[in-house]
């Protein structure tokens, strides 16, 4: 068996004290090993919440990108007679030949004509837009954006 100064402790160390102290420097680093993971574990559930919660779009679509829309349209009657349509909710009445209504609002998507002249036409984009429904002779339409 070694004595206490050749098994390099301290003078006057028994060998149970210089285990003992062992034990309790690696217990010591145990628990400083699990209050680490405790940390990093709060961090990362932090960091997820987070990550969740900015990831939510408070108005409840799909895209979390979401621009604000707006579409309007009017009509150019190019005929040489009065017409009346609805576009979808848009109702324009006696519009007069050779002639362009104001602008009326009107949701993003395929929606019917109705009226003197029967069809669809179809709205679309992120951001503002303005779009003319033109009619001429003959009952030809075309719709486009107004810039």
């Amino acid at each position: 068996m070694l004595t206490d100064t050749e098994s390099h402790g301290t003078p006057g160390q028994t060998e149970w004290d210089r285990r003992k102290k062992g034990y309790e420097v690696e217990v010591s680093q145990r628990k400083e090993k699990v209050m680490l993971r405790r940390l990093l574990v709060a961090i990362a559930l932090i960091a997820l919440i987070g990550c969740l919660v900015s990831c939510t779009n408070p108005t409840g679509s799909d895209d979390y990108r979401e621009v604000p829309t707006s579409h309007k349209i009017r009509v150019d009657n190019g005929m040489r007679k009065s017409v009346s349509i609805t576009i979808g909710a848009a109702r324009f009445d006696n519009i007069p030949a050779n002639s362009t209504t104001s602008f009326k609002e009107i949701g993003e998507g395929k929606h019917n004509v109705t009226g003197d002249l029967e069809g669809y036409v179809v709205v679309s984009g992120r951001g503002r837009h303005k779009w003319e429904l033109n009619i001429y002779r003959g009952g030809f339409t075309t719709i486009s954006e107004v810039k």
